[in-house]
């Protein structure tokens, strides 16, 4: 049952982080300094994953839908997860100015 945005306000913030599901693999999670953040839980080769997507509000349930709807059929096509970590990999394994000054 998708979550309203009367009942998204409404939650509070408890002693320990909870999450509250709104279909489809989309969650909110409250932490209990009372920062929400919208989430898309998935299966992947047998292992569970999740993707961050924002904050509520500034997020809105709207918005979260329609980008959990995109990494839904993301997912299916590629891990976008593994993308993200690949890339960074690249990033960091790139030369940078330092490395000819260490060789020299």
């Amino acid at each position: 049952m998708a979550l309203s945005e009367l009942a998204l306000q409404k939650l509070v913030p408890k002693k320990k982080r909870f999450d509250k599901p709104d279909g489809n693999g989309l969650y909110l999670r409250v932490m209990p300094t009372g920062i929400k953040t919208w989430f898309y839980r998935y299966m992947l080769e047998g292992k569970a994953r999740r993707m961050t997507l924002g904050n509520y509000p500034d997020l809105g349930s709207a918005e979260a839908r329609e980008m959990a709807a995109r990494a839904r059929k993301q997912v299916k096509e590629v891990d976008a997860v593994a993308v993200r970590k690949a890339a960074k990999a690249t990033r960091k394994a790139a030369p940078d100015v330092a490395d000819p000054i260490t060789e020299f």
